[in-house]
C-alpha cells in the first residue's frame, strides 16, 4: 500500500499549482493543502521521452510540409525568374529591333533629303529651261518685230511716199522702239525667270529644312524611346534580381526553421516525463536558438513555433517580460501551447503578471476549445477547484478525458489516480460519474505508462500486486510495469524492481540482477533506509552480492556474510554521497 499512500500525495501535490496557497485556504471536500509541488511541475516544459516518438513524427511531418513548401515556392521563384529573364530577352530584342529602326529611319531621312536635293535640282532645271525658252520666244518676237518695223520701212521707201530722210528716221525710230521693246521683254523674262529660280530655291530650301526636321525629330524620338526601354530592361534585370534574392533569403530562413523544428522539436506546454527529459529538451533547443531566431527575424509570419521555443528559453532564463512578449506573438499565429503558457503565467502569478485566475481560465478555455491537451487538463483541475471557473467535476472529468484521448500522459495518469481513489471528487457525484473504477484506470493508467509515465507504472505494479479491490492480482503484469517504470529512470521503481528479482516475483530468482538493482536505486536517490518493504529480510544470496559490488568499489570492507548491518548500510549511503 506503499505506493497508494504515495499517489494520494502526488495528487495532493498536482492540486498545489492552483495558487490557493495565496490565501492560505483549505479545500472544503478535504484536498491536502495547496503548496509548491504542482507549481515545480508547471515549470517542466519539455517534451518527455515517450513523446518524443510523437514529437519527431511530427516534427518530420511539418519538415516534409515545410521542404515541399519551400519547393514549391523555390520553384515558383524559378518560374518568376524565369519569365523575369524572359521578359529581358524580350526588351533586349525589342531594342535590337528599335536600333535598326533608328538606322532604317536614318536611311529614310537621307533617301528624304536626297529626294529633296533632286527635285531641287529639277526645278532649277526647269525654271531655267523654262526662262530660256521665255527669252527665245522675246528673241523670236523682238526679231518679228524688227523685221516688220524693217519691212515697213523698206516698204515706205518703195513706196516713196515719204522722202528719203524721213523714211530713215522713221526707220530708225521703229528699231530704236524694236530694240526697246526686245530689250524691255528681254529684261521681262530674265527677272521672271529670277524670281522662278528663286522661289524654286526657297521652297527647295524649305523641303530640305523640313525633311531635316523630320529627320532629326524621328531621331529623337527613337533614342527616347530606346533609352525608356533599355531603363525598362534594367528595372526588369533589377527586379528580377531582387525576386531572385528574396526567394533566396525566404528559402534559407524556412530551413533554419526547419532546423529549428528538427532540434526543438514541436511546440508544447504539457508536462515532461522527467527532469532528465526536460534538461534533454531545453538543451535541444538551446542548440538551435540561432536558427530559431533567425527564422523569427526573416520570415516571423511564419516563425510562430520559433517564437515559442525562443519563449520557453526566455523563461527558463527567467527573462519573463520576453518570453511573455514571444508567446503573445506565438499566440497572435495560432501556436496553442503559447496561450497555455500565457494562462499558466496568469494561473501562478509569475514575473510582471499578477495572479488572476479570471484571465487564466479564459485563456485555458481558449486554447482547449482548440484542442490543446496541457490546457485541457489545467482547466479540468480548475473546474474540480472552481478556481476562475464554475466548480464542476463532470467538466473536469470530461476535459481530462479530451486530453487522454489524445496521448497527454499527464492527463491520462491524473484521471486515473481519480478514477482509482475518487479523491478530490465530492460524494454526491460520485455515482453519477461512474467514480470509482478500478477497470477504467487501470486503462488510463497502462495508457501512460505506455507513454513513458514512471508514476502510472509504479501504481500499475502496485495494482497488479493485488493491492487494489477490482483487479485481478498478475505477478508477470506487476513485473512488466515495475521494470518499465525502471527503464525511465525512477529509483523507487529501480528499487520495487531489485526487490522483485530478490524475491523471483513474476520472473525467476536472480540475486545478481537484484544486486545491481539495488546499486542502481541508490545512485539514482532512492533512500537507503527505505530501499526494501519494511520488516522484509534480505535474501542471503542477494545480500552478499549486494556486499561484493559495495567492496568492488571501495566502499565497504567487512565479512561477505550476506548480514545486512551498520557496515554494508554505511557503504551503501556512501555510495549514494550521503
Amino acid at each position: 500500500m506503499r505506493n497508494l499512500r504515495r499517489v494520494s500525495a502526488v495528487l495532493g501535490a498536482v492540486l498545489l499549482v492552483y495558487p490557493l496557497s495565496i490565501s492560505g485556504q483549505d479545500l472544503s471536500d478535504g484536498l491536502p493543502q495547496i503548496g509548491d509541488g504542482l507549481h515545480e511541475w508547471r515549470q517542466m516544459q519539455a517534451t518527455s521521452e515517450a513523446e518524443t516518438e510523437q514529437a519527431d513524427e511530427l516534427t518530420n511531418s511539418l519538415i516534409a510540409e515545410a521542404e515541399a513548401e519551400a519547393a514549391a515556392m523555390i520553384s515558383a521563384a524559378e518560374a518568376r525568374v524565369a519569365d523575369a529573364n524572359e521578359r529581358l530577352a524580350n526588351l533586349q530584342a525589342q531594342l535590337a529591333a528599335s536600333q535598326e529602326r533608328l538606322a532604317a529611319a536614318r536611311r529614310d531621312a537621307a533617301s528624304v533629303l536626297a529626294e529633296a536635293e533632286a527635285r531641287v535640282a529639277t526645278m532649277v532645271s526647269e525654271a531655267e529651261t523654262g526662262a530660256a525658252e521665255e527669252v527665245a520666244e522675246a528673241e523670236t518676237a523682238a526679231a518679228g518685230i524688227v523685221a516688220a518695223a524693217e519691212a515697213d520701212a523698206a516698204e515706205i521707201i518703195a513706196g516713196a511716199q515719204l522722202p528719203v530722210a524721213e523714211a530713215q528716221a522713221r526707220a530708225a525710230t521703229i528699231t530704236s522702239h524694236a530694240e526697246a521693246e526686245r530689250a524691255d521683254i528681254l529684261a521681262s523674262a530674265e527677272s521672271d525667270a529670277a524670281q522662278i529660280i528663286e522661289q524654286a530655291e526657297a521652297q527647295a530650301a524649305e523641303i530640305v529644312d523640313r525633311a531635316r526636321d523630320l529627320a532629326r525629330r524621328a531621331i529623337a524620338e527613337e533614342r527616347a524611346r530606346i533609352a525608356a526601354e533599355e531603363e525598362a530592361a534594367l528595372l526588369a534585370a533589377e527586379e528580377a534580381a531582387r525576386i531572385a534574392a528574396e526567394e533566396a533569403a525566404r528559402a534559407a530562413a524556412r530551413a533554419a526553421l526547419e532546423t529549428c523544428l528538427a532540434g526543438a522539436g514541436a511546440p508544447d506546454a504539457g508536462v515532461p516525463i522527467s527532469e532528465e527529459a526536460q534538461d534533454a529538451a531545453l538543451a535541444a533547443a538551446r542548440a538551435v536558438e540561432l536558427e530559431c531566431q533567425a527564422a523569427v527575424d526573416a520570415i516571423p509570419d511564419e516563425a510562430g513555433a520559433a517564437q515559442f521555443h525562443l519563449g520557453t528559453l526566455a523563461q527558463t532564463a527567467g527573462d519573463h517580460r520576453i518570453a511573455i512578449e514571444l508567446y503573445e506573438e506565438a499566440a497572435a499565429k495560432g501556436i496553442l501551447p503559447a496561450e497555455t503558457r500565457l494562462a499558466d503565467y496568469y494561473l501562478f502569478g509569475t514575473g510582471p503578471i499578477r495572479p488572476d485566475f479570471d484571465e487564466a481560465a479564459r485563456r485555458y478555455s481558449a486554447a482547449a476549445d482548440a484542442g490543446d491537451p496541457a490546457a485541457q487538463t489545467t482547466l479540468g483541475f480548475l473546474h474540480l477547484l472552481g478556481r476562475g471557473v464554475d466548480r464542476d467535476p463532470a467538466r473536469m472529468v470530461e476535459l481530462m478525458g479530451d486530453a487522454a484521448a489524445s496521448g497527454y500522459h499527464f492527463a491520462q495518469f491524473r484521471l486515473g489516480q481519480t478514477y482509482l481513489t475518487g479523491e478530490g471528487i465530492p460524494s454526491r457525484d460520485r455515482e453519477t460519474l461512474g467514480i470509482p473504477d478500478a477497470i477504467r484506470a487501470t486503462e488510463l493508467l497502462e495508457a501512460a505508462a505506455e507513454n513513458g509515465n514512471a508514476e502510472a507504472g509504479l501504481i500499475l505494479a502496485d495494482l497488479f500486486a493485488g493491492n487494489i479491490e477490482g483487479v485481478i492480482p498478475d505477478a508477470g503484469e506487476r513485473f512488466r510495469w515495475t521494470e518499465r517504470a525502471a527503464r525511465a529512470g525512477d529509483a523507487d521503481a529501480m528499487a520495487a524492481l531489485a526487490f522483485l528479482f530478490e524475491t523471483g516475483t513474476g520472473t525467476l530468482p536472480d540475486p545478481q540482477a537484484a544486486a545491481r538493482a539495488y546499486i542502481r536505486a541508490i545512485e539514482a536517490g532512492a533512500d537507503v533506509n527505505s530501499l526494501r518493504p519494511p520488516g522484509r529480510g534480505w535474501d542471503r544470496d542477494t545480500a552478499i552480492a549486494f556486499q561484493q559490488i559495495l567492496t568492488e568499489r571501495g566502499l565497504y570492507n567487512g565479512a561477505l556474510d550476506g548480514l545486512v548491518g551498520p557496515g554494508t548500510l554505511a557503504g551503501a549511503r556512501a555510495l549514494s554521497g550521503g
